[in-house]
């Protein structure tokens, strides 16, 4: 049982150390700028504006209980396995009513930053 243990440290305290190199400083704080500018970008929009959200954004809606990701691509976002050209295809899909997307996506929104 104790030579188990052992045999298995040598990977855990691998995984760790992978885990740390993968955390550049500098990258978390330029994804904490960038995900502060889209939730102003989507703060200020209006009804008509035509917003784009950079690559490697996801956003994460609950409405109605459910929970909803977004993920933003190069030149459209990935919804349910299915692509769409705006934010507010998106939300109308969801809420079923005429809605804009970036007013729907403004309040209670969680955004995240991928770099997959």
């Amino acid at each position: 049982m104790a030579g188990e243990a052992q045999a298995h440290e040598p990977f855990l305290i691998g995984d760790l150390c992978h885990f740390f190199e993968q955390l550049n400083p500098l990258q978390i704080i330029l994804d904490q700028i960038i995900i502060g500018r889209q939730y102003r970008v989507l703060q200020t929009a209006k009804r008509g504006d035509r917003i784009k959200l950079p690559r490697g954004l996801w956003l994460i809606k609950k409405y109605k209980r459910k929970k909803h990701t977004i993920r933003c691509l190069e030149s459209c976002y990935l919804y349910q396995d299915n692509y769409y050209k705006s934010l507010t295809e998106i939300a109308r899909l969801i809420t079923g009513t005429d809605v804009s997307g970036p007013s729907f996506f403004k309040r209670s929104t969680e955004i995240i930053m991928d770099h997959r």
